[in-house]
């Protein structure tokens, strides 16, 4: 039985417009991004086929948008689990994000010990106290074991999963679940989602047969991306006078970073 899989982007938080490293700080909605809950929310797109199970990241960003989904869906099992959050950047979060090293900074552990954080380029590094993204994907591939694999192992038919966190996480989430099909020949990287975005994806088992799976295992799956970066909600959701989207040159750049943009 095919199962769907939405996962939806938190809306703005306040955090979001200043560029900082926000990672697993819990920082509210904006009244901008209250009003991208609500209008997600609402999505027909969104809720069909109609939901059959809601899961949320426990930082405030995202929690808020799965209860603001869950308030049109009441009825829908609803559930918080930590493994949803958003890559965790450690001793970085809170502080400016930089996109490069100062000129007058000769090396990144240079700039650390004068609390300048700039952006990873491998999937290996991590700042102290963080994740790298390679720990964030194999997070998401136990998100995806424990929240989902149950209600496809179930055989019901008609299953919608829908989990509200963030950009980074589900970047990795899409693309752990594409490596999961060993037969998956789409090499495109589902990356960038604006606020409340949300992307589909198609989950089949290969097998009917998922006997002898171990605790830890994910069987071999059949997966594909329908879906990229759905915003047609957001055409109600204009910016009020004193909203923004960004605060300046730099924190363009980190909203891209953070949407799972880069």
């Amino acid at each position: 039985m095919t199962l769907i899989l939405s996962l939806v982007r938190h809306g703005q938080s306040e955090d979001n417009p200043r560029g900082i490293w926000a990672g697993w700080r819990d920082a509210p909605l904006s009244k901008l991004g209250l009003r991208q809950a609500a209008a997600v929310s609402r999505s027909t797109t969104l809720a069909t086929p109609p939901i059959t199970a809601i899961y949320a990241s426990p930082l405030a960003r995202a929690l808020t948008t799965g209860k603001a989904i869950h308030s049109v869906h009441p009825t829908v099992p609803f559930q918080i689990n930590p493994l949803l959050r958003e890559q965790g950047f450690g001793d970085a979060e809170g502080s400016t994000w930089y996109e490069a090293l100062p000129d007058n900074v000769p090396s990144l552990d240079d700039a650390m010990l004068q609390g300048i954080y700039v952006k990873i380029f491998t999937r290996e590094e991590h700042f102290p106290n963080g994740e790298s993204l390679n720990m964030v994907s194999a997070r998401a591939r136990e998100a995806f074991r424990v929240c989902v694999l149950p209600h496809l192992l179930s055989g019901e038919p008609g299953q919608h999963v829908v989990i509200a966190a963030h950009g980074m996480f589900i970047t990795e989430m899409v693309a752990m679940l594409q490596k999961l099909d060993p037969d998956n020949l789409d090499t495109r990287r589902y990356a960038g989602l604006k606020n409340t975005g949300w992307t589909r994806v198609e989950i089949d088992l290969k097998s009917d047969d998922a006997s002898g799976l171990g605790e830890a295992e994910v069987p071999p799956l059949t997966t594909r991306v329908t879906h990229f970066n759905q915003h047609e909600h957001l055409g109600e959701v204009k910016p009020e006078p004193g909203e923004k989207e960004t605060t300046g040159p730099v924190s363009q750049e980190a909203i891209k970073f953070f949407s799972g943009g880069e």
